[in-house]
């Protein structure tokens, strides 16, 4: 009756869990005394406490009660799995449930579920008609419970092992054009083994986008798409984001790179190569002359990373989008930056947000931005870039002067306009920085004159009412920006007031 109910029984633990097999937690060792007085009651003669009941009935069914027969580690290996199958194998052979197994019919209509369960082992066997995929299942210790190892039976809609869908490798998807395996959005595919990857893309002429991102690939994995990319002639675009790509791996896809001539996208955001890591892909960037869109986000590559690929930049023609957001990079590292976007022609956008640039790099910026007016998108946000740096700035994007003296007699301060106003730049952002009432005045004094400028974010900075003055006032003279954002500031009434007005 018993197993007509709950089609469970208990199983042994394996040899190798014996170690780990605990006896029975128990509640305080009161209740331990009155169960083990109430069990010797019912003792046969010559019969121990601890002894295994020959008769399965006797042994509560799981989840029957809160407790379960005490056993020994010694006595638990003597509990063979014959012992478990021959009173089961009779039961099922004398019931009437032996027609509704052998119609193939389940007594209990369940649900099904996928019988993986974390830590378990799985060892399916016949008997007659009926399957038992029966995982050990591993212990599962709780305060105050017992240890359950149980053995599942359940009915297998085949005449064999139960079969588990495969899931799809990454090698098995290279044959579109676009290719994108997420961790995040694509269920039912892994990477599978990289060197069969690699061994496709060296002669595939079918791919052109493929992404792979949130797989935790290594440099290992790194190294062979590297060794992919020396003969691979489709691929334009090729995302590694979100991965665990490091110093070795950075110098492999730059060995690739160097030998590449179609790739035109390199997306590493997320990834960890470091200062080593971003020297050895500007080595192979510098031999290349496909690659337009290079994003480094959150790579912790510093100031030894940024002269790395500012050397890059000094020679390249071909990048015009260089993301470098979340570098750790410095002043140091601005420095030759900067340097090297002050003679650079191509480059159109440039991200550096979240870096520590300073007042000092704020002034490398404005020193780029006076030679070079090429660039129209100019991120800065939270680059803790304070009065000194911003004036540097905006002073190239507007009003723009230096300061020479003259002796005639006593000396004369003299104000010089500099020759090439930079009216580049388009779309700028220096929200987040530490921007107060001298660099709010200056601002405003450059945007009286810029006319390039269509959308300035200043956000989340320290301008005041007066500040919001010289703004105001700057926006009455000004016909070309259109988006002006000002929010999180110290701006209070009257200075808002002042704005709604212009």
């Amino acid at each position: 009756s018993w197993a007509r109910k709950s089609h469970t029984l208990p199983s042994p633990p394996r040899t190798r869990d014996l170690a780990m097999w605990p006896l029975i937690a128990t509640q305080d060792q009161s209740q331990d005394a009155s169960l083990r007085s109430s069990q010797s009651s019912s003792l046969r003669p010559g019969q121990d406490s601890m002894s295994l009941p020959t008769d399965i009935s006797k042994i509560a069914p799981f989840g029957g009660g809160s407790r379960q027969t005490l056993l020994s580690p010694d006595q638990a290996r003597s509990w063979t799995q014959q012992d478990v199958d021959a009173p089961l194998d009779q039961a099922i052979a004398s019931s009437s449930l032996r027609k509704s197994f052998a119609d193939g019919d389940s007594p209990r209509k369940t649900k099904q579920k996928s019988s993986k369960r974390r830590g378990s082992v799985y060892s399916p066997t016949r008997t007659g008609s009926v399957f038992f995929d029966s995982p050990i299942a591993s212990p599962t210790r709780r305060r105050g419970s017992v240890v359950n190892v149980k053995r599942r039976v359940s009915l297998s809609e085949s005449s064999g092992s139960p079969v588990s869908q495969q899931p799809k490798e990454l090698v098995d998807l290279l044959h579109t054009p676009t290719v994108r395996l997420d961790k995040s959005e694509t269920a039912g595919t892994v990477v599978g083994d990289m060197k069969e990857v690699s061994d496709n893309l060296k002669n595939n002429s079918v791919v052109t986008n493929l992404t792979i991102g949130f797989c935790k690939l290594d440099d290992e994995a790194a190294d062979r798409i590297g060794h992919a990319l020396r003969t691979n002639s489709s691929l334009k675009i090729l995302n590694l984001w979100d991965n665990k790509i490091a110093a070795v791996g950075g110098e492999g896809l730059g060995k690739g790179l160097a030998h590449n001539s179609t790739l035109q996208e390199l997306n590493l955001r997320t990834n960890n190569l470091g200062p080593k890591g971003a020297l050895g892909l500007s080595k192979g960037i510098m031999q290349n002359n496909s690659i337009v869109r290079l994003h480094l986000r959150y790579n912790w590559i510093g100031d030894a990373g940024a002269k790395a690929l500012a050397a890059v930049m000094m020679s390249n023609a071909t990048i015009t989008d260089l993301d470098l957001s979340r570098n750790r990079i410095g002043s140091d590292g601005a420095e030759y930056l900067m340097k090297a976007v002050r003679y650079n022609d191509t480059l159109r956008l440039l991200n550096m947000q979240l870096n520590t640039l300073q007042d000092k790099g704020g002034i490398f910026v404005g020193s780029a931005l006076q030679q070079n007016t090429r660039l129209t998108h100019l991120d800065l946000m939270d680059c803790m870039i304070g009065d000194a740096g911003c004036a540097a700035i905006f002073e190239a994007l507007g009003a723009a002067t230096h300061k020479s003296y003259e002796t005639i007699g006593e000396t004369k301060r003299r104000r010089h306009k500099v020759a090439g106003m930079n009216n580049g730049i388009i779309w700028m952002h220096v929200g987040g920085n530490g921007i107060g009432e001298l660099g709010s005045i200056q601002i405003g004094k450059a945007l009286i004159h810029n006319k390039g400028i269509t959308k300035l974010d200043v956000s989340r900075n320290r301008i005041s009412n007066k500040g919001a003055t010289f703004l105001a006032e700057a926006l009455t003279k000004n016909s070309t920006l259109t988006d002006l954002m000002l929010k999180d500031n110290l701006i209070g009434d009257p200075g808002a007031q002042q704005l709604s007005v212009s």
